[in-house]
């Protein structure tokens, strides 16, 4: 069973993110990306979106990234969640969604995605405090 991953952004992030991903797991079939409100576009790509949402397989999990938890595009995105094969997770960072792409196959429980989104939290750091504090317990 394969998962797709589906990246929706404002501009064009989602093809960052798509072309990072694509360099650490060449997973080029399974990862689209959607560029949201990008050359003079001034809507949301709806048909793009429920386009991938309609072509999932019933027993397969589509992953919809968003960057921005109050944002539009997640807000637009958001209305997905009703179908259980859909999972819509916001302020993304490469942590999280390389972690989750990198997943063994098959389903992933709801409450093993949130254990990963909640370690790629972790990756978050401000490096003027850690370095500070990590060289001083060195010596």
């Amino acid at each position: 069973m394969k998962r797709k991953y589906l990246i929706v952004t404002h501009k064009t992030l989602a093809a960052g993110f798509e072309d990072t991903l694509n360099f650490f797991t060449n997973n080029r079939e399974n990862i689209i990306a959607i560029s949201s409100y990008e050359n003079g576009e001034n809507s949301f790509p709806k048909d793009k979106v429920e386009s991938v949402i309609k072509n999932i397989p019933n027993n397969s999990q589509l992953f919809i990234f968003t960057d921005l938890l109050g944002g539009s595009v997640n807000q637009k995105c958001s209305q997905y969640v009703y179908n259980e094969n859909v999972i819509v997770i916001t302020g993304i960072n490469l942590a999280l969604v390389l972690s989750l792409v990198l997943e063994p196959e098959g389903n992933i429980p709801l409450m093993k995605i949130q254990k990963i989104i909640n370690d790629a939290k972790k990756q978050m750091v401000l490096m003027n405090t850690y370095l500070n504090n990590n060289t001083e317990s060195d010596e």
